[in-house]
């Protein structure tokens, strides 16, 4: 008798162990594109990208010979997108920094401006083309 209670306490505990909820391991959903800006957010074309991290983008772009719009800046702070207003009318085709108080952006009719974080500053060009690319590899290297 004690031999056949010791076999029921120990299937007892067996399947007190057991559990009908075997999910298995737990599997992050892959990664995915999501839309931060559409057709609705923006009134001007976006033709670059760049940023330091997730919370730290900037979209540029413009108006592409509209009148009556001005070249495009955004910036994504991680929270939402600001309109940074650099003016002029002339589009910028791409942007690229060292650091988020270091940004430049080059496009239509020379156009070549630096960001600050807080003013946007344009600099002579000796050409009149559109200028389709910038690389800033330090603060006072940038080609």
């Amino acid at each position: 008798m004690a031999s056949l209670r010791y076999w029921l306490m120990a299937a007892t505990l067996l399947c007190a162990a057991c559990s009908d909820d075997d999910a298995g391991p737990v599997v992050d959903p892959p990664p995915a594109w999501q839309v931060v800006l559409d057709d609705a957010d923006i009134d001007r074309v976006a033709l670059s990208v760049w940023g330091t991290s997730a919370s730290d983008v900037f979209v540029v772009g413009g108006p592409l010979g509209n009148t009556g719009l001005e070249a495009m800046v955004l910036h994504f702070d991680g929270s939402g997108w600001k309109d940074l207003a650099p003016g002029g009318a002339d589009t910028f085709w791409w942007v690229a920094g060292t650091a988020s108080d270091d940004v430049w952006m080059v496009g239509e009719k020379g156009r070549i401006t630096h960001y600050d974080g807080h003013v946007f500053v344009d600099h002579m060009s000796a050409v009149t083309a559109t200028i389709w690319g910038v690389w800033p590899f330090a603060a006072d290297d940038v080609w």
